[in-house]
């Protein structure tokens, strides 16, 4: 077989056979089958003689091309051999019709026209059911054979959407077709012989598939596509030819014509015509016992159970409730144009009439595994009982509500615990804050009053001394040993005088800004080193008030500059120092800097002056960095963090 793919290739082609199917009104082609199959050929480009004809043997040379639906040949040249033989016709299986697998393929199909309209026919087959389309055939010739069993041959072409490709699986064009009469129509459908309902499944030595049956029966279900009839002892489902044009009502005796229908879980009559014969009162239903609601002998019976109703609900066309008997559930349906559902409460217990259809089993099975009731009217459902107030659903509902109410009350009950927990620990941590306050404020009172007393008692002691030993040098006659003696005396009291204003100082809470530090280390670096001759260049803060230092990191501040300006005037030989204070992402540094001989590392003999620097701003919690290179000085930074209150302190 040519794929597409390999159509497209336009390989060269040549090849014999008989012509199957003009299409000259449509695009100059034609179906040419040998003994393989059949193809399309296309002889728009080819020069003929004459037309070519069906049933005549050809001979073509072309090309292969995909086509729109199945590869063809471009005929280059068509060679008239005379007269050939038609094929066998394939008896197609039905799924080959649909699937396009026959297309251009010469075939034969059997069945009952059910109905003729334009060039279409509507054929039941032993398969099922197909549209053909018979353009070669008029109206009127098409209309003569309604009713009949034909036999039809002719040449299939698959019906497809040019733009999707998609396959029409309904309809099936024949061309060349000829009809042959296999048995005529009745003259009367109505006059075939008449079987009861039960006897249909019963063995036939003359049934046919396609053999008109005939039945009598009442109706008592009146649907918008089927109807389903009794006969007082079995019931019927019935498919009419035309639903639009049968108006029949529940309770009328009619005539049924039509085909048997085991296809399905209940006995039926497909494309069947219907006839009334008269009105009688409906039968009176079968009880169904809950422990029989699965079973088939019930099947297209009117029947008569109980049920509780679980659910309901309304559609464009019908009524549909959704019931439960014992352990079995199942839905009743309602046409919507028989009349209204008078409203129903969920739990009621209804007694319904109605017809018995099972749903999804086998025909050979004994029980069923659904079923649904189909009613007539309103009518068909009696209230048996009304549900109590106190249903399951309210019971739910409440147990659901009182849940929520439980769960929200655990809920605020959690919510009160941490608030009453929250406000807690704020009174507790006010508390404390407010206690570190009053210790601060009795620390600083007891501070103020430390540094007074030394001040008054200490300071002026001193002071006193200092100024005796001074006023007493220049009276001593006893030698340069009192002298000395002296002098060492006016000294000694002087640093004592410094220390102890180094010492109040520190203890001063009225000194704890940073503003306060920083001015006093500058005067006292500009004092210090003034006094030995080298320049001192500063650079603090022009404002820093809102930073506060408590007393022990300001003295050991002051005491680590003191060390690094001794080290400066004892080893430096520099002739200029700058120093300078910065406030660094929340941190205090103290740079000194100086231009003296500086050091290496390597060559020095580590002393206790740099290891005492460390070692106090490690105990401040800080560092201290030490750079020098020999002749470009040495740089020491002393850097100290500060503590959130104390850098946000105003």
């Amino acid at each position: 077989e040519l794929s597409s793919e390999v159509a497209k290739q336009q390989l060269p082609v040549r090849f014999r056979g008989v012509v199957t199917a003009t299409l000259h009104s449509f695009v100059r082609g034609a179906v040419i089958q040998d003994s393989t199959r059949g193809v399309f050929v296309s002889f728009q480009n080819a020069d003929l003689a004459e037309p070519m004809k069906r049933g005549e043997l050809y001979e073509v040379e072309g090309v292969t091309s995909p086509g729109d639906f199945a590869p063809v040949v471009i005929a280059r040249r068509i060679r008239h051999l005379g007269t050939g033989k038609l094929p066998d016709p394939i008896r197609p299986v039905w799924n080959q019709l649909f699937s396009g697998a026959l297309d251009t393929e010469y075939v034969e199909l059997e069945g009952v026209v059910v109905a003729a309209r334009d060039q279409e026919i509507d054929m039941l087959a032993a398969d099922g059911e197909i549209t053909l389309i018979l353009d070669e055939f008029q109206p009127e010739q098409l209309a003569g054979y309604e009713n009949a069993l034909v036999r039809i041959r002719g040449c299939a072409f698959a019906l497809f959407n040019t733009q999707t490709r998609e396959l029409n699986a309904d309809s099936v064009r024949i061309l060349g077709g000829a009809i042959e009469v296999v048995q005529p129509p009745p003259s009367d459908l109505f006059a075939v012989p008449q079987k009861k309902i039960g006897d249909l499944l019963l063995y036939d030595p003359n049934a046919a598939v396609l053999r008109f049956l005939k039945v009598h029966g009442q109706i008592i279900y009146s649907g918008k596509h089927e109807y389903f009839l009794t006969d007082g002892t079995n019931g019927i489902r019935v498919a009419v030819r035309n639903p639009n044009k049968c108006n029949f009502n529940v309770g009328e005796l009619v005539d049924v014509v039509g085909f048997l229908d085991c296809g399905g879980p209940t006995l039926g009559l497909k494309k069947a015509i219907m006839r009334k014969t008269g009105r009688a009162p409906l039968p009176a239903p079968t009880t169904l016992p809950s422990e029989n609601l699965l079973s088939r002998n019930y099947a297209g019976k009117l029947v008569k159970l109980s049920g509780r109703v679980i659910n309901s609900w309304r559609d464009a066309s019908e009524y549909t409730l959704e019931l439960q008997s014992g352990f079995v559930g199942f839905k009743a349906r309602l046409p919507g144009h028989q009349g209204v559902l008078p409203v129903l409460r969920i739990g009621s217990l209804l007694e319904l009439t109605g017809v018995y259809v099972p749903q999804s089993s086998s025909p050979q099975d004994r029980n069923v595994n659904g079923f649904e009731l189909l009613m007539h009217s309103p009518g068909c459902i009696r209230v048996l009982a009304n549900p109590p107030w106190w249903t399951l659903k309210r019971a739910l509902y409440t147990v659901g509500i009182l849940v929520v109410l439980l769960l929200g009350v655990l809920v605020w009950n959690k919510e009160l615990r941490r608030q009453v927990q929250e406000r807690s620990r704020r009174l507790e941590n006010e508390i404390r804050k407010r206690e570190r306050v009053e210790l601060q404020h009795a620390a600083e009172m007891e501070r103020s009053r430390i540094a007074r007393d030394l001040h008054d008692e200490l300071g002026a002691g001193l002071t006193a001394i200092s100024l005796l030993a001074s006023v007493g040098i220049p009276n001593l006659k006893n030698g340069e040993t009192m002298h000395n003696r002296f002098i060492a005396i006016a000294e000694k009291a002087r640093a004592l005088v410094e220390a102890l204003d180094v010492i109040v100082w520190a203890v001063d809470p009225k000194r704890d800004s940073l503003q306060s530090f920083a001015d006093y280390v500058a005067s006292y670096a500009k004092e210090f080193l003034d006094a030995s001759g080298i320049v001192c260049r500063l650079k603090i803060p022009i404002e820093c008030d809102g930073v506060t230092l408590s007393g022990p990191v300001r003295h050991g501040l002051f005491l680590a500059v003191k060390e690094a300006l001794n080290n400066i005037i004892r080893h430096a030989a520099a002739n200029e120092v700058e120093l300078v204070i910065s406030l660094v992402s929340n941190r205090l540094e103290i740079a000194i800097k100086d231009n003296g001989r500086g050091f290496d590392w390597n060559l020095i003999r580590p002393g206790e002056g740099l290891g005492n620097l460390r070692d106090r701003l490690a105990s401040l919690g800080g560092e201290c960095l030490i750079n020098s290179q020999l002749g470009h000085g040495t740089a020491v930074k002393l850097v100290v963090p500060l503590d959130e209150t104390s850098s946000n302190q105003k």
